[in-house]
């Protein structure tokens, strides 16, 4: 009897099945920077099904073009491990053939892909398998003759994001460099990404964990200098553009308003800085909150849009 592509000779009810894996995802675009984003899945049984601990990277653009960014996000699916990997046992798959499907389109033209790499035990010994999926596989093309390992882990990432919300390559290019840098709470897996345990599922020209270091201090920072005669009850700083960090723009933000009855902000006008500036300012000055009893009052603020990367300009 020959054996499946997706099994080696040994016959997989021989091999034990794993009991939790680890998915490494290197999602690749022609437009950037940043050109790749790196994926974390850890997959660990629980009680009445999986965990599922995902980690998205995005790294630094050259100069203040993009900032690296860490996002976490954990759920809980209701089926067994053996169920999510669709009764496939990846112990059992045979590496002449997974090799032979990376191998399958040297010469195609790639505008984007994803290379996968999984980690999980099989009975005493670590097994990684890598699995490549090119373009023509994701979105469709009539000649992509997708081959079986491939199909399979691609069924087994869209579960996992089914579950997740939109991995990196449904998300726009767009909505993932101008998205905020916000820092996520601390957890096992961050703690797992910042010693290094992860570094090996990429081939990254800087690290995974030195990406999150770096993602922990941010280059981009607006202040609160002043604002006389009194300061707000509540406001929110004003968000560093990506116009304003592609231009390289940093520096002060001068302007008078006038406080409303109900202590938001009117009439704005600028005394200086720059138009790039001005637009986050004004974005940000509406919802700004003082104090009710102040009504009337005219305020003078200043506000500096300092970044470590950039060449302040007023």
């Amino acid at each position: 009897m020959v054996p499946s592509a997706l099994h080696a000779t040994r016959p997989q009810s021989v091999i034990d099945f794993p009991q939790s894996f680890l998915l490494g995802r290197t999602s690749s675009f022609d437009v950037g920077p940043p050109f790749n984003f790196y994926e974390i899945l850890a997959v660990k049984p629980e009680q009445n099904g999986v965990r599922v601990d995902r980690v998205i990277i995005t790294p630094p653009g050259p100069g203040c073009s993009d900032v690296a960014k860490v996002e976490v996000k954990t759920v809980f699916i209701q089926q067994s491990v053996p169920a999510l990997l669709e009764g496939r046992n990846p112990c059992a798959m045979a590496e002449k053939v997974l090799s032979k499907e990376r191998k399958r389109c040297r010469r195609c033209l790639v505008f984007s892909s994803v290379n996968v790499i999984m980690q999980t035990s099989c009975g005493d010994e670590a097994r990684t398998m890598r699995m490549d999926i090119l373009d023509r596989d994701i979105y469709g093309s009539r000649v992509a003759n997708t081959p079986t390992i491939t199909s399979w882990t691609m069924r087994l990432l869209a579960r996992l994001d089914q579950g997740l919300g939109p991995g990196v390559m449904e998300k726009p290019v767009f909505e993932l460099l101008e998205s905020p840098a916000v820092q996520p709470a601390r957890t096992e897996i961050l703690d797992d990404l910042a010693s290094g345990k992860f570094d090996g599922l990429f081939q990254a020209p800087t690290s995974v964990s030195e990406l999150y270091k770096r993602s922990l201090h941010q280059p981009l920072s607006v202040k609160l200098v002043s604002s006389d005669p009194l300061p707000p009850l509540s406001y929110e700083a004003p968000k560093y553009s990506p116009l304003a960090r592609l231009a390289r723009i940093g520096g002060s933000v001068e302007f008078t308003a006038r406080i409303r009855e109900n202590g938001t902000v009117a009439d704005l006008k600028f005394i200086s800085g720059n138009r790039l500036l001005q637009n986050s300012v004004e974005k940000s000055v509406e919802g700004w909150k003082y104090p009710s009893n102040a009504a009337g009052l005219e305020i003078r603020v200043k506000l500096q849009f300092e970044a470590s990367c950039l060449q302040p300009t007023n």
